[in-house]
C-alpha cells in the first residue's frame, strides 16, 4: 500500500485491454474524499488502485474477494464496495463515481474478471 496522494485523471472505460479510470470519491472507513478533491479509481486485469487525498491502496486481483454495493448513506445507492483479503489496505474500502453510472464500472469489471456478488 502506497499512502501518498495522486492527482486525479479523467474517466475511461476501455475495453481494449488498458487500463480503465474513473474519477469519484473513495473511502477507506475512517476517512472519505469530498468536494473538489476528487480519487479515482483504475483498474486492468491485474489490480485496482483507489487513489485520492486519504491515501493509495492497491488491490491485486487475486486478493479481490467480492465487489458490491456500497456500505453506508449515501455511498449506498451509488458506491461499490471491495471485499478483499491484502493485509496493507484497510479492510473497508469503497468507491463512488462521478459522471459514470456505477453499474457500467461494475460491468467493465465483472469484464475483466473480478467477482462481483
Amino acid at each position: 500500500m502506497n499512502t501518498s496522494p495522486s492527482a486525479p485523471v479523467e474517466s475511461s472505460a476501455s475495453l481494449d485491454g488498458s487500463i480503465s479510470r474513473w474519477e469519484g470519491h473513495i473511502s477507506n472507513g475512517v476517512g472519505s474524499t469530498t468536494g473538489t478533491d476528487l480519487a479515482f479509481l483504475s483498474a486492468d486485469a491485474n489490480e485496482l488502485v483507489l487513489s485520492g487525498t486519504i491515501g493509495t491502496y492497491n488491490l491485486p486481483r487475486a486478493s479481490v474477494v467480492k465487489l458490491g454495493r456500497g456500505k453506508m448513506y449515501p455511498w449506498f445507492f451509488a458506491g461499490i464496495s471491495f471485499q478483499h483479503q491484502d493485509p496493507q489496505c484497510p479492510e473497508e474500502l469503497q468507491f463512488k463515481p462521478v459522471g459514470v453510472p456505477t453499474r457500467e464500472i461494475v460491468s467493465r469489471l465483472r469484464a475483466l474478471g473480478y467477482p462481483v456478488g
